[in-house]
């Protein structure tokens, strides 16, 4: 019996010139051929492939694991694998090792990986250990930017969500101190920064904690204390430049602020202006005890809240200048009452009261003494009439009889006519315009031109009125020394209050030397005004 020198041959089974099977060598061909596929899959995956020893080392690594960590494959394979895991992660990624090693298949989990500058990058992975070779087959996909994106999403809600609370606590009209602290506090919260305050400016060179808020024993300084505006801080350089700032490195000379600051504990700071009124009011700063980089986009986040923090405080400042207002209203009404009631005491009622008596002894002479009852009679109709001159001037005084039957234009020009200097009326609106604005367009003129005959030391003076859109226009300008100014107390104070009441702005140009320009703007829709057009000037 012949003995094959490659091994039996099988039923069917052709023997090689070599003396083996053509079966067995495709066979090797076809796994040649397989790995030979798998090494080139192996290379040109985006996502990164790996074997890794139960040891802990990696025994392979593909290129992506280059690209992405910027490592040899060399420097890989050099250095256990859990050395290149964020510290925080290695716990639970040593978990899910001691998982795959007893079997378990990992579907999904994430960690940190180090990168060759020093940087991380999110790594999801799924694998499966070979416990029979001690070896565990692991895919890697970099979803760092997809973490990224989810964190400045939570970011941005978890911000919108803050704002939305302060601006329903400003929207409320709460108070200063419960504002600054409920910033403050989401601020920190925010920004996960250990306290935060807000600094108000004080003089050109001093600042003053207004309020704040810290993490538990956080270092921070308490209200009122002192801040220079000067130094190298957050709230100086804020003042300096009047944009939103970041402070890397809170250090100074020896006695200043910043020095301070770093004794007590502070590395780093983010601040933002806070402008009322088109003014720097003061700065809100959120400080940091660590050496990490403030989050991208801090400053914009610190800004918005700035801004609830400015609204806040024009909201209190218009309530109070309102509320002075309506004080001084109310003042000016009792005085001007005040005023009428001496005036007819004074006036019209002692005429009035005279002429009674005289007309009782005209009366009783009548008969006994005729021509001294008709003297009498004749003082008493003088005396009538200078009492109803007064009544008509105190009338005129509370709303000219002219301005209502004639309309602005003819009421204007019996002002103008008194005034002691010319006075042209530039411009008038066709039609008339609703009567609570007309009323506080004549007393603006007519306050106006007092001033300018008291004051002004002008040869002339302009009125002008126009209609723009649901407003009107309203300007008394002269050519005097300037100067003037609604002080307390004041006529142009009263005239600022009695627009104020219509919704309307007053304002007032004055240089010295330039001549004064007195300008309002009324909206039609104030309380009172008829939507209805008037009829045109007669």
């Amino acid at each position: 019996m012949r003995r094959a020198t490659a091994g039996r041959a099988r039923y069917g089974e052709k023997i090689g010139p070599d003396g083996g099977s053509e079966a067995r060598t495709d066979a090797l061909a076809r796994a040649r051929r397989a790995e030979d596929e798998l090494e080139r899959f192996f290379a040109v995956s985006i996502d990164m492939l790996c074997v890794a020893s139960f040891d802990g080392y990696f025994t392979r690594v593909n290129p992506s694991f280059e690209r992405v960590l910027g490592y040899t494959t060399e420097e890989l394979l050099q250095e256990p694998f859990l050395g290149f895991v964020h510290p925080d992660d290695r716990a639970a990624t040593e978990a899910e090792l001691s998982a795959g090693a007893g079997g378990a298949t990992t579907v999904s989990y994430e960690n940190r990986y180090r990168c060759r500058d020093g940087s991380y990058r999110w790594l999801q992975w799924a694998s499966v250990a070979d416990a029979s070779r001690g070896a565990l087959y692991a895919v890697a996909r970099d979803v760092t930017e997809s973490k990224l994106a989810e964190a400045a999403l939570q970011t941005l809600l978890a911000g919108q969500a803050a704002l939305r609370r302060v601006a329903t606590l400003v929207a409320r009209e709460g108070e200063h101190h419960d504002v600054f602290d409920l910033v403050t506090e989401e601020v920190a919260h925010l920004l996960a920064a250990p306290s935060s305050s807000i600094v108000r400016f004080d003089g050109e060179r001093h600042g003053v904690v207004m309020g704040g808020w810290s993490k538990g024993d956080a270092p921070r300084l308490p209200p009122g204390s002192p801040i220079e505006l000067e130094s190298e801080t957050a709230s100086g350089r804020v003042y300096r430049t009047g944009g939103a700032v970041r402070v890397h490195d809170l250090d100074g000379p020896e006695g200043t602020l910043a020095r301070a600051l770093n004794t007590l504990g502070f590395r780093s700071a983010v601040g933002a202006p806070i402008v009322v009124d088109g003014r720097p009011w003061g700065a809100l700063i959120a400080s940091s005890t660590s050496e990490e980089p403030w989050p991208e986009g801090a400053e914009k986040q610190l800004a918005d809240f700035a801004e609830l923090v400015a609204q806040a405080l024009a909201n209190a400042d218009a309530r109070e200048q309102l509320a002075a207002s309506r004080a001084r209203i109310v003042e000016a009404s009792d005085a001007e009452r005040r005023r009428l009631e001496r005036n007819l005491h004074d006036g019209a009622q002692q005429r009035l009261v005279a002429l009674s008596l005289d007309l009782r002894l005209a009366r009783s002479r009548l008969e006994s003494a005729p021509a001294d009852a008709g003297r009498l009679i004749d003082g008493a109709s003088r005396e009538l009439a200078l009492a109803l001159s007064e009544l008509r001037e105190l009338a005129h005084g509370l709303h000219p009889a002219l301005l209502a039957d004639r309309g602005l234009g003819p009421a204007l020009e019996a002002v103008a006519a008194r005034a002691p200097v010319p006075v042209e009326i530039a411009e008038l609106p066709e039609e008339r315009l609703p009567e609570p604005v007309e009323v506080a367009a004549y007393y603006l003129v007519s306050e106006a031109l007092t001033n300018v005959a008291k004051y002004a030391q002008a040869t002339s003076a302009a009125i002008a009125i126009a209609r723009t859109g649901e407003r009107a226009i309203v300007e008394v300008s002269d050519d005097g020394v300037g100067g003037a100014e609604a002080r307390p107390g004041s006529g142009l104070r009263g005239l600022g209050d009695r627009i104020a009441a219509l919704q309307g702005t007053l304002s007032i140009d004055s240089p010295p030397g330039g001549g004064t320009r007195i300008r309002a703007e009324i909206p039609y829709g104030c309380s009172g005004s008829s939507d209805q057009p008037s009829p045109p000037h007669r």
